[in-house]
């Protein structure tokens, strides 16, 4: 028999949104209402994203509106909800 664990979470559950550099590991912790913009770079030098205009062809145009839009749709959510949640399921992490 197996037993799996998820964890389900709503936009309204976001506490934070994390950005951790793939080489060093340090960590950028924004509330989800104030995100702002996704850091260029990493304190240690490793570049996050392009610092010139990027061809909305390419993925960092998305990933931008994707976190721009998480306070906004948190905000209409909440003077208007929809008649829907919208919903994220986590594995649940395992003791590293």
């Amino acid at each position: 028999m197996t037993i799996e664990r998820r964890i389900v979470a709503g936009l309204e559950d976001i506490k934070a949104v994390i950005f951790e550099c793939a080489k060093c590991g340090s960590r950028v912790c924004r509330p989800p209402d104030r995100i702002g913009e996704i850091p260029f770079h990493c304190e240690c030098g490793q570049q996050w994203r392009q610092s010139s205009p990027i061809p909305p062809s390419l993925p960092e145009p998305h990933i931008d509106r994707f976190i721009r839009a998480i306070p906004i749709v948190r905000t209409i959510n909440r003077e208007n909800p929809l008649g829907f949640r919208i919903l994220f399921e986590f594995e649940e992490p395992i003791g590293k």
